[in-house]
Order: C-alpha cells, then structure tokens, then sequence
C-alpha cells in the first residue's frame, strides 16, 4: 500500500463491508477502500464475480449475502469478526410507471432498496457499536428528484 501521499485518507487497519459489491457503485467504492487500506467484505448475491473482485483486491475476501433475507444475513455475519465500516449499496432499478408496475415488482424494489439497509445494518449493528464504527446508505437520485419510468 502507499504512503497515503496519492489517498486523502487512510484506513489501514480497518474492516469494511459493501454490499452488493461486485458490480458497478460497489465494485467502485470497494476498490477505494481497498486503496485506502481497507480490508473489504465483499457481499453480494453472485458470489463468483464477487470472488473475481476479491481476488484483485489485497485483503480483500467475498461473501455470497442475499441482502433481502435476514437467514442469509445472519450467516454471513458468522463470517465476520470485527466491523468498522458498512456500505448499504445493493440496490436495483425498476423501468415503468405506476400503471405497469406490479405489486410483486414494487415488493421487490423495496425489499432490496429500502428494507435491506434495516435488515444489514441491525444485523451488523453490535459490531458496529464496539468499534464505533461508521455506516454509509448509497441511495439514488431517484429517491431525490422525480425520474420518469422510475414510479417504484
């Protein structure tokens, strides 16, 4: 790792989870913490690409974690020891309005995109506690300005 003299910040020493880390905003930001000294946990549904990720990455390790289920949450969690930092990244995109969207759609969407930051972070929060650490929610425009074919 550096001497900290190309990174504003340095988190050697630090463990950080991201979920929905294998891809796009979360394959981003775990790169950034990697670089910033970081342990990275990489949580995500498709295990393998989270691996790939893993494996360019120093210090880094994957976790296959269904964000949306408390079952595969908690058995994560037995995977993880210590806790500083935690990412809420997973999230998905629905296109359509309120007419074609379907109920089982919009649950869906809101399963990953709202009700997985509480089902993570209450599971990670004891950890969280003990080592004062940090909680950062990656949240889309979308929940800011009106997006056409964005209703869910």
């Amino acid at each position: 790792m550096s001497s900290g003299v190309d990174h504003p910040y340095r988190l050697d020493g630090k463990v950080a989870l991201v979920t929905g880390a294998a891809s796009g905003i979360g394959a981003a930001t775990s790169r950034e913490l990697a670089r910033a000294g970081a342990e990275v946990i990489l949580a995500d549904l498709n295990l393998e690409a989270a691996e790939r990720l893993a494996g360019e990455l120093p210090g880094a390790r994957a976790l296959r974690m269904d964000v949306t289920q408390a079952s595969s949450i908690w058995a994560a969690l037995e995977h993880i020891e210590t806790l500083d930092i935690l990412v809420n990244n997973a999230g998905i995109g629905l296109v359509g309005d309120l007419a074609s969207t379907s109920e089982e759609d919009f649950e869906r969407v809101m399963r990953v995109n709202v009700h997985s930051v509480y089902l993570v972070t209450r599971a990670m929060l004891p950890l969280l506690l003990l080592s004062r650490g940090s909680i950062v929610n990656i949240g889309s425009v979308a929940g800011q300005v009106g997006v056409k074919q964005r209703f869910a």
